[in-house]
């Protein structure tokens, strides 16, 4: 526990009454003793606040984003935290000590610890930063008798700023390959960082990024309202072209629509960071309520509206603030359509579809309505809505169905949307089936290889992609297609799926494919490939 805060008196504790900082054990003192009647006999002594005064605690040269820099120097900092340790040592010395807080000294560190124990001031030396760094630490010190200064903590803050931004604490610089990512990624959900970022948007006019933008969104009107900090002005902006900005900002490849048009991303090689601009600000309006409809004046008017993923969320929600009367007739038993049964969890966060929609405070209003389990063809057809006296509808059930390389039923053989749907309701179910397998996908589009890396991550051996074209024909997204890399699946190119291979119980047991050759491209800039003869 801390024994000295450096806060002045009367609101620190461990410190003199005079309103210096100079520390007074005491009261720390009394405690220990008092915990040791409890039946304690170890303590591991912190010092400082790491929310207020962390420097106290752990001594650095870089401070976290929107830290300090201490005016005072990391050994005199060290040098006050053996001194406390050792005071503390004088006055209760069958209780152990844990210490720590000097890992600033980097290799050497072992050394002061090691004269701490010496001199029985300490009888465990406390590592946090430099057993991040380095796990194996301990081993090369009882191996070798020193540390390697190649593997060592160099003090940056960076796991801290880890813990801050709200990821899993890590190494990024000794153990970059695991926690690289994860530390960029916790970067994108500081405010502070993106806004900062943002600032180097060149404000260009006519903005390319809303080129790129399917939904003609006005990119810069929303980042400009960010830096201004203005979150209820960019979520407006955003509104206006796109209801569901937050889920957008989840799914959507911005890395290859409007952040591959920033100037920024062509000039300097980084691109302003639209995607999670968007997103933050998308959050912070739906937690902040500036969210909700404002429904128009009534108009009589009645639309049928079938199918309530992303596309049917979208139309009801600008047909409400228009004053019509909506009727929603969903397949499913749930909102969100393909989005919420296809979509795997790294994709979109668990949850933030739904919590997207409630916060658009459709079902409460009077002029909305929603059908769950009613299928069109099934429980209504678009004659029997206009019989009803709808004025409109809309279509939006989305693409229900995979291409298929024969309509056999063989076992072993399910479309990707199959399988991601499956995996959405279990799991555990997915990985007892396939662990340890060899698994085979037929495309390369974003949805074939959501399958494949979910089938690796369910503990497939081996994963392949089989694509007729060539890398820089795969449709899915550049993103997509780098990660699926990065882990592991095999890809063959060129190759045409075109027979099953099956045993005596129709069970697959293997994929013939033939080589092909891309042919001129067409009018398009399309090139179709043309199969070889040998197989």
């Amino acid at each position: 526990f801390n024994v000295y805060d450096g806060v002045p008196y009367p609101w620190g504790w461990g410190i003199r009454k005079d309103g210096s900082l100079e520390p007074d054990l005491c009261e720390p003192i009394q405690l220990i003793r008092e915990l040791q009647k409890l039946g304690v006999n170890i303590v591991n002594v912190a010092v400082g606040n790491p929310y207020y005064n962390p420097h106290l605690e752990r001594p650095y040269d870089h401070p976290i984003e929107g830290g300090y820099l201490p005016e005072e120097h990391p050994l005199q900092t060290i040098s006050r935290i053996i001194r406390i340790t050792s005071d503390i040592h004088k006055e209760v010395p069958e209780v152990h000590l844990v210490g720590g807080g000097i890992s600033w000294l980097r290799q050497f560190f072992p050394n002061v610890g090691a004269a701490m124990i010496q001199k029985g001031w300490i009888s465990f030396l406390g590592v946090g930063r430099c057993a991040l760094a380095n796990p194996g630490f301990a081993n090369q010190l009882f191996q070798v008798g020193s540390l390697d200064f190649r593997k060592i903590c160099i003090v940056c803050s960076s796991c801290v700023q880890m813990m801050r931004d709200g990821v899993a604490a890590g190494c990024p610089i000794r153990d970059s390959k695991v926690y690289g990512s994860i530390y960029r990624a916790g970067r994108l959900k500081n405010e502070h960082y993106v806004r900062k970022w943002a600032k180097e948007c060149t404000s260009c006019t006519p903005p390319p990024c809303q080129g790129g933008c399917p939904a003609g969104m006005d990119t810069l009107g929303f980042i400009q309202a960010f830096i201004e900090g203005d979150v209820k002005k960019s979520y407006t902006v955003m509104r206006k072209d796109n209801p569901l900005p937050e889920t957008c900002a989840y799914v959507c490849p911005s890395e290859v629509l409007c952040e591959a048009r920033c100037a920024s991303s062509i000039l300097e090689k980084r691109a302003i960071p639209i995607r999670q601009i968007q997103k933050l600000v998308a959050q912070q309006a739906r937690i902040k309520g500036y969210t909700r409809i404002v429904p128009g004046n009534p108009t009589g008017k009645r639309i049928a509206v079938v199918g309530f993923g992303p596309a049917g969320v979208a139309c009801s929600t600008y047909l409400v603030e228009k004053g019509h009367t909506v009727s929603v007739f969903e397949a499913q038993e749930q909102d969100g359509g393909l989005v919420a049964t296809h979509i795997p969890a790294g994709r979109i966060g668990e949850g933030i579809l739904q919590a997207e929609v409630d916060a658009l405070g459709l079902k409460e209003l009077d002029l909305f309505e929603i059908r769950y389990a009613e299928k069109i063809g099934e429980d209504f057809s678009l004659d029997s809505l206009l019989r009803e006296g709808y004025h409109a509808v809309f279509l939006g059930m989305g693409l229900q169905e995979s291409v298929r390389l024969r309509e056999d039923n063989i076992q072993g053989v399910v479309s990707a949307f199959s399988f991601l749907r499956e995996l959405k309701v279990s799991k555990k179910n997915i990985m007892s089936i396939i662990q340890g397998k060899q698994v085979a996908v037929i495309g390369g589009g974003t949805t074939g290889l959501d399958a494949a890396l979910e089938a690796l991550d369910c503990g497939a051996e081996d994963v392949y992609v089989l694509y007729r074209r060539s890398l820089k024909q795969m449709p899915a997204w550049v993103e997509k297609r780098q990660e699926a890399m990065d882990k592991g699946v095999h890809f063959l190119f060129l190759a045409q799926p075109v027979e099953y291979i099956v045993d005596d119980n129709n069970r697959l047991s293997g994929i013939k494919v033939a080589p092909v050759k891309l042919e001129s491209p067409d009018i398009t800039g399309r090139r179709s490939p043309m199969r070889l003869n040998s197989i």
